[in-house]
């Protein structure tokens, strides 16, 4: 697993800063940072643990909404375009002009 982003974070005394690798959530795009020392292999969660994902292979945040159902957030995108597209479609159709009041 390769970290998609990395930052320097500076500590409290001068001087003292640490890399550390981020990937994002697949299913809501949060940020994850990934546990130093591990092979970049595991995130580092709030609630110490992390999700993965079986159905589309991916690190995901420990939350409840993404850990539980597989959507991954290029699908979400896709579903939003589709329903916008329908809805022009049957607007059209119909007679209807959105946003014309």
């Amino acid at each position: 697993m390769r970290a998609h982003g990395r930052a320097l974070v500076w500590g409290p005394k001068r001087g003292d800063r640490v890399e550390r690798d981020f990937v994002s959530c697949t299913h809501c795009q949060a940020v994850i940072e990934l546990q130093p020392g591990l092979g970049r292999t595991a995130p580092a969660a709030p609630s110490g643990e992390a999700a993965w994902c079986d159905q589309c292979g991916a690190w995901v945040c420990p939350t409840e909404a993404c850990a539980s159902v597989c959507v991954p957030f290029i699908k979400q995108v896709e579903k939003q375009i589709s329903d916008q597209y329908h809805r022009e479609q049957f607007a059209r159709m119909a007679g209807i002009q959105e946003g014309v009041k």
